[in-house]
This record gives C-alpha cells, sequence and structure tokens, in this order.
C-alpha cells in the first residue's frame, strides 16, 4: 500500500485537492495525508465527502507543542513554513509503521502509478530528482545553470523516505528548525540548499526517470507527447508533473516563475497547453476562485500587524540569540493574551544599537549606506532627523506600517523647536509645517533675473515666457497662495488648541490609537482580506 503527503495552508485547499484525488485514483489502496499548517482551532472544512484514505493534519499533530508553532509561525512566512516542517511529517508517518512515504508538492498532479517508487524507497532509504538531467543552452533565456544554482541540485517538491533515513530526518530537521529560509542573498531556498548534502551524508538513490517531476525547470530537455488518453515524456509514462508557478486565471503562460525571458513557451507547445488547460479545468472544479480572499492564517499579528520579511527576519534573530543565553525571547506575534507585546518590541530600541531609534527602523538603516552617510550620529541630534526623513520619504513611509512610524519622543519634546536645515528636529507637525511655509512662499514669488554676463539675456527670456505663459501661471500662483493661506490658519489653529507640543502629541497619539483600532477591525476575521496572499511554496 503506497503511503503519500502533503503540506498545504488552508487557502491552497483546491490543489491539495487535485493532487489527492490523482493520486488515489492510480492507487485506489493507497494513503494520503494533508498537513495543514495554519489550522491548529481546526475552524477550516475540508469540504470533501468522507475517506478513510484520506487523513487530515495540523502541525500539534506531528510532535510540536503550541509555543513552538507560535515561534515557527513568526520565523517564517507560508513557504518557509510548509519546507521547514516536512521532516517532521515524514517522522510522524513513518513512525506510524508505514514502509515508506512519498512526499508531493501540492502544486503536482499524477498521471500514473508511482507503484516503482516502493521498491527504490526500500532499496535506497531516500529518493531524490534532480532539477535536470540536461545542462541548460547557453542563452538569455531563462530558467539556466544559475537557477540551479541558486536553488540547489534537486527538487524537493517530490521526495520519498523509510524508516532507513531517520538518521538523515533528525538532522533535517535540525536544519530546516530554524533555516529554512527563502534568502537567495545568502545561498538559503527554503529547504532545498540543505539536501544538496545528502549524496556526501547519507545512502540514497537519484531518480533519473524523465516521466518524474517534470516542471518549467527541465523542459528543455524533455519532450512531452500524447498517445490516446496517456501523455508520455520522452517515450516513457508521465509519472506525475509539477506545475509550480502556474495561474489558472492564466492558462496561456507555465510558470510565473520563468522571468522575463520564458525559455518553455506554451504556444509552442500545444500537447503541453493542453495538460495546463486540464489542469486549471481540474483546479477550478475543486474549488479554486481567483476572487477568493481567504488569507494565510499566519500573516497577521495578534495585534492587527501584517507580518512582513523584516519583522520575521528580526525575530528570527531574536529568538536564536535567547536560544544561545545572549538574550530574552522576543514577544510572539501571535500571542492573543498580550497582543501588543510586538509591535511594542519592534518600536523599542535595540539592544546593540542607537537609543533613540527602534530596531525596525534600525534595521533599515542598516542596510542602506545612503542612510548611513547621510545620517552618521544616531547616538546625537541625527537620530532625529532620520525619523523625521523617514516621515518626509513617500516611498519609504508607505512601506511601513503606521504602528512602526516614528514619532516624537519626551527628550525630544521637552525644549523649544531647534530647527535644522529647515526642518524642526523635535519632529512635530506644526513646527514642520511652519519650517515649510517660508520655501512655499518664496517658490510661489516670480524670481526675476539672474546675475552675470547673461543676467539682462535671462531676465528678458523670462519676461517673454511669463507672458506666453501668464494666464497659467496666475492660476497656479492663485491656488498656491490659497494653500499657504489655509496653511498659515490651520496652523496657528493647531497652536491654540494644542498649547504647543506636549498636548499635540497627545492628540497625535490619540489619532494613531484610533487609527491603528480601526486598522484592527478591517483586519478582523469578519472582515474579508482586499488581497489574496501566495501560500504555495515557490519551486
Amino acid at each position: 500500500m503506497l503511503s503519500a503527503c502533503t503540506i498545504i495552508a488552508c487557502n491552497y485547499f483546491p490543489f491539495a485537492k487535485v493532487l489527492t484525488e490523482s493520486f488515489l485514483a492510480h492507487h485506489p489502496d493507497g494513503r494520503f495525508t494533508v498537513l495543514l499548517v495554519d489550522d491548529e482551532r481546526r475552524a477550516f472544512s475540508p469540504g470533501m465527502a468522507i475517506d478513510d484514505r484520506i487523513t487530515w493534519l495540523r502541525l500539534g499533530d506531528i510532535g510540536l507543542d503550541t509555543a513552538e508553532i507560535a515561534r515557527l509561525a513568526g520565523i517564517y512566512d507560508v513557504t518557509e513554513l510548509a519546507t521547514a516542517v516536512k521532516p517532521l511529517l515524514l517522522r510522524h508517518l513513518l513512525s506510524q509503521g508505514r514502509q515508506g512515504v512519498i512526499y508531493l508538492d501540492p502544486d503536482i498532479r499524477i498521471f500514473d502509478s508511482l507503484t516503482p517508487l516502493a521498491t527504490l524507497v526500500a532499496a535506497h532509504g531516500i529518493v531524490l530528482t534532480p532539477h535536470t538531467m540536461k545542462p541548460y543552452p547557453r542563452d538569455d533565456r531563462q530558467v539556466d545553470g544559475y537557477f540551479v544554482l541558486s536553488a540547489g541540485v534537486y527538487n524537493l517538491g517530490f521526495i520519498a523516505v523509510s524508516a532507513a533515513a531517520s538518521a538523515f530526518l533528525d538532522w533535517w530537521w535540525q536544519v530546516t528548525r530554524r533555516e529554512a529560509l527563502a534568502d537567495l542573498s545568502h545561498q538559503m531556498f527554503t529547504d532545498q540548499r540543505w539536501i544538496d548534502f545528502v549524496p556526501s551524508f547519507y545512502d540514497h538513490v537519484i531518480l533519473k526517470d524523465p516521466g518524474y517531476n517534470v516542471a518549467y525547470w527541465n523542459l528543455h530537455g524533455r519532450e512531452l507527447t500524447r498517445v490516446g488518453n496517456r501523455y508520455l515524456v520522452d517515450g516513457v509514462a508521465l509519472r506525475f508533473f509539477h506545475f509550480s508557478g502556474f495561474d489558472a486565471a492564466r492558462p496561456g503562460w507555465l510558470s510565473s516563475h520563468q522571468g522575463e525571458r520564458p525559455r518553455v513557451l506554451l504556444e509552442d507547445r500545444p500537447v503541453l497547453a493542453q495538460l495546463c488547460q486540464e489542469y486549471a479545468a481540474a483546479l477550478r472544479s475543486a474549488g479554486l476562485d481567483p476572487l477568493d480572499r481567504r488569507r494565510y492564517g499566519w500573516s497577521i499579528s495578534a495585534s492587527g500587524l501584517h507580518l512582513t520579511t523584516r519583522m520575521r527576519r528580526l525575530y528570527r534573530t531574536a529568538l536564536m540569540e535567547s536560544e544561545a543565553a545572549r538574550g530574552p525571547e522576543p514577544p510572539n506575534p501571535f500571542d492573543a493574551a498580550n497582543p501588543h507585546a510586538f509591535v511594542d518590541w519592534l518600536n523599542a530600541p535595540p539592544l546593540d544599537g542607537p537609543g533613540r531609534l527602534s530596531r525596525f527602523l534600525y534595521s533599515i538603516y542598516r542596510e542602506r549606506l545612503d542612510l548611513q552617510i547621510q545620517f552618521p550620529d544616531l547616538t546625537g541630534r541625527d537620530a532625529d532627523r532620520l525619523s523625521d526623513w523617514v516621515w518626509r520619504d513617500s516611498d519609504l513611509r508607505e512601506n511601513i506600517p503606521l504602528e512602526l512610524m516614528p514619532f516624537s519622543r519626551p527628550e525630544a519634546r521637552s525644549g523649544a523647536a531647534r530647527p535644522n536645515e529647515g526642518v524642526a528636529e523635535d519632529g512635530s507637525g506644526i513646527a514642520l509645517l511652519e519650517s515649510m511655509l517660508p520655501h512655499l512662499d518664496a517658490m510661489t514669488t516670480l524670481q526675476e533675473g539672474a546675475h552675470g554676463p547673461l543676467g539682462s539675456l535671462r531676465r528678458v527670456a523670462q519676461r517673454v515666457l511669463f507672458r506666453v505663459l501668464r494666464p497659467y501661471a496666475f492660476q497656479q500662483s492663485q491656488l498656491h497662495r490659497q494653500l499657504i493661506v489655509a496653511l498659515r490658519q490651520a496652523t496657528v489653529a493647531l497652536r491654540r488648541q494644542e498649547h504647543l507640543h506636549d498636548s499635540l502629541d497627545a492628540r497625535v497619539r490619540e489619532l494613531t490609537e484610533a487609527l491603528l483600532a480601526a486598522k484592527r477591525e478591517m483586519r478582523s476575521p469578519q472582515a474579508p482580506s482586499t488581497k489574496k496572499e501566495p501560500i504555495t511554496p515557490n519551486r
């Protein structure tokens, strides 16, 4: 009896359904297990007919306690988490007495029997498939050899193991527990690069049958054909196809991971195009809805903060420091008993950095040489200047959640505003506005002429252009002056209402809390998300 498994987040269920049904269609006496990584409360209902051959598991079922689940969910995004717990799932299934277990990514569909794998895994303990068995052409098409150098020699959308691989699974879990990162700058691609060590460490077999794990990364060296109702690859049976990066809403495109110059085009391969059309239809039949707004369950913190890679990396670094007894454990983002602790921790000064900048902003500063040159003294006046610059830089500001934007500190508010290059160092909105008004006044005044040998010529040219553009210039000037008057009136009104900086900051914080409360309400489970997040491992 063949046993297989996959790992998904709940919003990837249609893909898992297609995989499960295709596996059982070719292995009626087989067993299939689906691990849901974001459903510890068991709120998700698969909506499939009861089938004793299918088992649904959660992270708590495979040996993880509540605290460790929260840590893993804080460290990893969905792709990383799904790959990190793979060895745990395989070890759990083998512990139930199964002779061998096949892992398959959820974006795979089975087209023929996988029974030959049972013999291979019984003899070798570990079965792997390489990304490619033929060199890539030396051209400007994607993917190419650099893809394998960055992603790893073997594709971990498939692996088969037996009980003989127990030592390997133990080692694999030790590295993926904290090191299953998708970080190509550090030569890491979830779990795949670690498997490059397997040929040196453990007994194994590399399966070179072209019918297994067919995908966009190896179709340059494989020919897909169809005879009757069967698909063949280089004349042998297509066992399974890996639809990595496939979008059912774009069935004319094989994979979003091929880059701007894809090597494999469906328009050049009618059989492959038919295969993709059938897969898209199967996904829709399984319930895939492009308008479905279900989000990944670990994407939002207990306070409603959308977790980004930067936040997760900061959390992971601090967690590993605490596990090495070099600091306290950071607050977990999903602690419902203390939901704002994680945000407060991100806004707190870093232990190894300046005391006047949050650890979140300091992490941005450390990655940008331009900021380090412009604001070299973060222990002094440059800390406030940097905070003010964050508010004025629209590109950066729009990528920082409101909860993590810098606000003026008590020590900066205690004294009078100190102008610094036309910008108030205390960071208050009124002082900043007042410092800008003289510049706005100057910009709305026609500056006539210039000194020097060409001054007269420049004045003549200015007057000519002004007469030509006078109607438009007059309208713009009126608009600008009205805007400045309105801004001045607003400044005076705010000064009278807020009793200088302390009262103003209290008001700003009050409004911020109201905005954050509104955000939390909008992001509550009752309110649908407006953006569907990718949740499949990108392979």
